[in-house]
């Protein structure tokens, strides 16, 4: 039962990582660094699009009720 031991303590885990030949970065990979440092470029550059789509996804009948609530009421203050 050695390897079930080594399995569950995590040595052979890390022994992995550690000798894989990637170039690590506080003990992880450098591209998974990358990919993460990608990642949240895009959702910093379309943070706004995706918020503005979420919004009227969720929101849009009832933006567009209180237009038309709006409207009415601008229709009844000019007559």
């Amino acid at each position: 039962m050695p390897i079930v031991h080594a399995l569950k303590t995590g040595e052979v885990t890390n022994a992995a990582i550690l000798n894989s030949g990637f170039h690590l970065v506080y003990g992880i990979p450098t591209f998974t660094w990358i990919i993460a440092l990608v990642i949240a470029v895009l959702i910093y550059v379309f943070g706004g699009k995706i918020y503005k789509w979420d919004v009227n996804l969720a929101y849009s009948r009832i933006f567009r009720k209180l237009e038309n609530m709006i409207a009415e009421m601008e229709e009844l203050r000019n007559e």
